[in-house]
């Protein structure tokens, strides 16, 4: 208590704004960290999403279908790894 009572208003005011922008800037921070992991998300779903499409079409293409393919299949039996 006497470190405070040797403070003046105007040391307390300002180290009062410094914490509070600290605090604003880790919130801020936090809240874009996280806006970027869900955009981050959303574009690995969105290309996964467009991975998906793009399997169809070949495998239309060559004459297959989905159910052609087991849902476990190794990649060699897709054609992925041709040394095995």
């Amino acid at each position: 208590m006497a470190y405070v009572d040797q403070l003046s208003g105007a040391q307390i005011a300002a180290h009062t704004a410094y914490s509070q922008a600290t605090a604003g800037n880790l919130i801020a921070g936090a809240l874009l960290d996280g806006f970027a992991r869900v955009r981050s998300w959303l574009s690995a779903r969105q290309a996964s999403r467009e991975l998906r499409l793009l399997d169809a079409h070949l495998l239309n293409d060559i004459g297959l279908d989905k159910t052609d393919i087991p849902a476990r299949a190794p990649a060699s039996f897709i054609g992925l790894n041709p040394r095995i």
